[in-house]
């Protein structure tokens, strides 16, 4: 399975998140690619010791798409992800977090999912039809 790691890099400070996600990602046996969501000012420093794909290459060959961040990154990166018709998981580190499915405090023990003993976790399906066709129930 591979899976594309998407941190704003303006809120996950140092990338401690996407770091984080990375190695448990790894350890479970995931390819992973970290990639920005979108472009930084040329004055942000990236860590040396990490390296970006470009989103678009990688995102063709993902199986899903995480992201770090606020309503706005989500929103960003959601874009990206259904073009390519991708489950997408966001985990809140900005102000809000309506829209995310994880708070930063609670995602550690969430990207351990996979165990039927894992209550935490739930297997969803994509909602295709919000309302019946045709006024059928």
């Amino acid at each position: 399975m591979k899976i594309v790691v998407s941190p704003n890099p303006y809120r996950d400070k140092q990338f401690k998140n996407a770091r984080q996600a990375c190695s448990i990602l790894r350890e479970a046996g995931a390819e992973v690619a970290l990639c920005l969501p979108f472009d930084v000012d040329k004055t942000f420093e990236i860590p040396h010791d990490l390296r970006f794909q470009d989103i678009q290459k990688e995102i063709k060959t993902a199986d899903m798409l995480i992201c770090f961040g606020g309503d706005g990154t989500i929103l960003h990166s959601s874009k990206i992800a259904t073009e390519h018709n991708l489950p997408i998981l966001g985990d809140n580190i900005g102000t809000m977090g309506f829209i995310a499915e994880l708070a930063a405090e609670n995602s550690e023990g969430r990207l351990y999912c996979g165990g039927a003993h894992d209550a935490g976790c739930q297997r969803r399906k994509r909602q295709t039809d919000a309302f019946p066709r045709n006024g059928a129930q």
